[in-house]
């Protein structure tokens, strides 16, 4: 089997803080839930406590989802390969013959306050196969520009050295 030219790794490492948080309030919500079922209380006290308790459920349930969906987005970023005649982005191998088109892209949210200020800016590559099918790596996990320059040296057939002389 070949060696890659060279191997990107994803920037994000393991749990991040919005994983952080949303644990954190998942178990305040079980633990705030578990005390107000345990406390004894009759009339208008014990309906209180059951609406907290079902405000607390609610908000473990967003949690709970935010932690599991954010986990499912993390393992989809995968490694970026470059070999000498193809690009693999995870499991998904890609000839540079079916590469219909790289470009980079800046993407951003406007600003509240002012339409014409870029807020949250990310850098975009967008890799173009043949088929029709679009693969994005975005600058928050990759080196974009770094990627790009690579795979243009490396569907060229420039050595990597070359590049960075």
């Amino acid at each position: 089997m070949e060696e890659p030219m060279i191997v990107f790794e994803p920037v994000t490492a393991g749990m991040d803080s919005l994983s952080i948080t949303a644990i954190i309030i998942l178990v305040g919500c079980i633990a705030g839930s578990w005390v107000l079922l345990r406390q004894k209380a009759s009339g208008r006290n014990r309906n209180t406590n059951m609406l907290v308790v079902m405000l607390l459920f609610f908000t473990g349930m967003i949690a709970l989802g935010t932690l599991v969906f954010n986990n499912l987005a993390q393992q989809r970023v995968g490694v970026v390969q470059i070999y000498a005649d193809r690009l693999e982005l995870g499991r998904r191998s890609i000839p540079f013959t079916d590469i219909d088109n790289a470009v980079i892209e800046e993407a951003g949210r406007s600003s509240s306050f002012n339409p014409g200020v870029l807020r949250d800016r990310n850098l975009l590559l967008l890799i173009s196969e043949r088929g029709g099918k679009t693969y994005v790596l975005s600058s928050e996990h990759y080196p974009v520009q770094e990627v790009m320059g690579t795979l243009r040296s490396a569907m060229r057939g420039q050595p990597l050295e070359a590049e960075n002389e």
